[in-house]
């Protein structure tokens, strides 16, 4: 009888026939080309401006960052995405910072003193940034969009190093040079250096919020976005950024992520 209906064209019963069979399995590729992973493992690069460390808020002069997260991503309708991530960063930074310490009689010579604080940071965090997308795809698997993202930071663990230097100069040349003969020989007392190393844990009560705007492109394995913070705030003195409304340059990041399923 399966002979039979085969001859006669007939699908055996409980059988699909050789179109059938060609048009679900084809139907089933497409369906898996089409589909955007949604979860996976982003990693993170950014270039900071830190505006404030503690009690001091001048000196500046570089810091950054790198981290890794798991995301997760979720669209809804054709032209909207939240995404969240959560994950470990590491950032780093110094600060050079020069005040004048007032003036002092040196071997009969009156000379100024100026004080150096020279602060570099290595900090270790947990970070957490929620964020909307709305665009539109470009093709099945290729999304563009602008997004905004709200996150919170919680910093675990941070080492500093705090080198604070007095010197003594003078604006006279024949005063200076004999600061520099009496340095020469070992006769002064300058510059006189003080280094300190703190390791330290981060309390409940510390916090960073942080607001950024962004570009992006999704794709099903890759997705990349640059984004520039527009808002930052902390529980306490430690690491307020500058962002995109301030006169200098703005703190930015970028985000790639890998996706899998």
């Amino acid at each position: 009888m399966f002979y039979g209906d085969i001859a006669n064209g007939k699908k055996p019963r409980g059988k699909l026939t050789y179109e059938e069979y060609n048009q679900k399995r084809i139907a089933k590729q497409d369906s898996i080309l089409a589909q955007t992973y949604h979860h996976g493992v982003t990693i993170m690069g950014a270039n900071t401006h830190d505006k404030r460390y503690g009690d001091l808020d001048e000196g500046f002069v570089w810091s950054g960052g790198t981290g890794v997260y798991y995301f997760y991503r979720l669209y809804v309708l054709s032209i909207m995405s939240f995404q969240g991530r959560l994950g470990a960063i590491y950032r780093y930074g110094r600060f050079d910072f020069d005040e004048d310490a007032g003036t002092k009689t040196l071997h009969g010579k009156k000379v100024d003193l100026t004080r150096n604080t020279e602060i570099t940071y290595r900090n270790a965090a947990v970070d957490i940034p929620l964020e909307f997308k709305i665009g539109g795809h470009i093709e099945p698997t290729t999304f563009l969009y602008l997004g905004l993202t709200f996150g919170v930071t919680k910093s675990i663990y941070e080492q500093s190093t705090v080198v604070k230097t007095l010197d003594a100069s003078s604006s006279d040349k024949a005063v200076q040079k004999d600061l520099e003969y009496l340095s020469s020989i070992g006769l002064s007392d300058y510059p006189l250096t003080k280094y300190e190393k703190v390791k330290e844990p981060f309390y409940m009560d510390d916090w960073e919020t942080n607001g950024w705007v962004g570009v992006g492109i999704d794709g099903k394995y890759l997705s990349a976005e640059f984004q520039v913070l527009v808002a930052s705030g902390s529980t306490k003195d430690n690491h307020r950024y500058y962002h995109l409304f301030h006169d200098t340059n703005p703190t930015w990041r970028v985000m790639v992520d890998f996706s899998m399923r």
